[in-house]
């Protein structure tokens, strides 16, 4: 399986479309994954502004999220 980035919207960075795709590959089971970047939009308008949290879907409260969650 081949992915292509951003794996997030121009809006924020939750990162929901990565989290889409792993419930994908967790169902489908592939030998491989191979994702390629950008894994954020360099258009991304928390990046161009410094912003760098996410809007936890189930608290609502604003996060900063490190590799080490991001990719658990």
């Amino acid at each position: 399986m081949l992915a292509c980035g951003p794996f997030t919207s121009n809006s924020e960075l939750s990162y929901e479309a990565l989290k889409d795709l792993m419930a994908i590959v967790a169902k489908d089971k592939p030998h491989c994954l191979i994702l390629t970047g950008p894994f954020v939009s360099q258009t991304n308008e928390d990046v161009a502004s410094g912003d760098l949290r996410y809007r936890d879907p189930e608290s609502g409260q604003l996060k900063f999220m490190d590799y080490d969650g991001l990719f658990t």
